[in-house]
């Protein structure tokens, strides 16, 4: 699955935008202000949900709209849609549009619907299908075990401490920081885990060292950083926060595939 189009409708400085999308790399670029965010928080509108603060209307407009088109979607990726309650349709497209509504009032609901249901009105703008072709949207969920579709770089991702006291919830949880970083690494690092020998290999080629689980301090039950010998480790928060990037990716891309990344760059 991938978004094929990107609409924006009053949403903060776009008065109407419609943005191309490939299945593969997409690349933004514009100064600053120009709204790269807005793309990028638009689409992740599909995992947050849109209740999300940083989406606004555009200012002096009442109404705003969010509209996405995803392709290819496969058979357990219909699973995001929660598409058994759509009992309109007998089988389920491959081809979907989301659209999110938005007020100024901070009010939004989204609904979706098989993209070969789109209208254009008299002026070319795509409209929706009669009411009862429209099926509810739920948020894709966030977590892993769930099947998420998003993982967001959106900031720097620096964390001030690591979750060590993770269960399965903790442990499959997306964020946009790094604070389960622990419980990832420790299931990814289990020698039960059949990605356990490569991920540490990638470790070794691409940090020059071996990193996994170490006792915690405090509350937590363990933490995540390099043993240097018995009794003394070095904790990732002592190392610096680009190895915990480099870490977190190697860990995604090692178990997922066919997912969207946002990777937002900060400039100096």
């Amino acid at each position: 699955m991938y978004i094929e189009t990107l609409g924006l409708t009053n949403v903060r400085s776009f008065t109407r935008e419609i943005i191309q999308l490939s299945r593969g790399i997409n690349i933004l670029v514009g100064k600053n202000n120009s709204g790269k965010s807005t793309i990028i928080r638009a689409a992740y509108c599909l995992q947050t949900g849109h209740n999300s603060q940083s989406i606004e209307v555009r200012k002096l407009a009442k109404f705003g709209q969010i509209d996405i088109q995803l392709k290819e979607i496969t058979v357990k990726e219909r699973n995001l849609f929660n598409h058994k309650s759509a009992a309109t349709y007998k089988t389920f497209d491959s081809r979907q549009t989301i659209f999110i509504e938005l007020s100024d009032k901070n009010k939004r609901s989204g609904y979706y619907f098989p993209s070969k249901l789109l209208r254009k009105n008299k002026r070319g703008e795509m409209l929706p299908p009669d009411n009862d072709k429209l099926v509810e949207f739920k948020d894709f969920s966030d977590s892993e075990a769930s099947g998420n579709f998003i993982y967001p770089y959106l900031a720097k991702r620096k964390t001030d401490y690591y979750e060590g006291q993770g269960g399965k919830d903790e442990m499959y949880r997306v964020s946009e920081n790094f604070r389960n970083l622990a419980s990832k690494i420790a299931k990814i690092s289990s020698p039960a885990n059949a990605l356990s020998e490569e991920f540490n290999r990638l470790c070794l080629d691409i940090l020059q060292f071996k990193i996994g689980t170490i006792a915690g301090e405090g509350n937590n039950n363990f933490d995540v950083g390099i043993m240097i010998r018995d009794g003394e480790t070095i904790s990732l928060r002592a190392i610096g926060e680009g190895v915990a990037n480099i870490l977190g990716l190697i860990v995604i891309l090692l178990t997922e595939n066919n997912k969207l990344f946002f990777n937002r760059r900060i400039g100096k």
